[in-house]
């Protein structure tokens, strides 16, 4: 049996949510689990491998919010990496447009904005 710390656990529920794989805190001990039987030598790079959790992501939010408010508590070991954090900004119009495309027009603007896109 392969062991796994609440830290590793945190940062692979993090790293997967991060990449578009909605996971809870079993999918992030799914992955911390993998992470360490490749450490280990149990898995090897020509080996297959597929993680499945069927619990929600929704159920374990407060996790991921303290993850990226650096919130646990003491007994949890858990500190976050500011590399893994990436907490969701909310994006709303300036003004109080109604109208569908000039609010999608204004929202893409204000994110390629916030990424640092330029136009070609």
């Amino acid at each position: 049996m392969v062991q796994v710390k609440e830290q590793e656990i945190m940062d692979c529920m993090i790293t997967a949510n991060r990449n578009g794989n909605i996971v809870c805190t079993q999918g992030g001990e799914s992955l911390a689990g993998l992470v360490r039987a490749k450490e280990k030598g149990y898995v090897s790079d020509s080996d297959t491998v597929i993680l499945n959790s069927t619990a929600h992501m929704l159920k374990f939010i407060s996790f991921q919010q303290m993850y990226f408010e650096d919130s646990f508590p003491p007994e949890f070991e858990v500190r976050p990496k500011e590399e893994l954090k990436n907490q969701p900004l909310k994006i709303s119009p300036k003004t109080g447009k109604d109208r569908y495309s000039e609010f999608i027009k204004e929202v893409a603007e204000r994110i390629a904005h916030i990424l640092n896109l330029k136009e070609k």
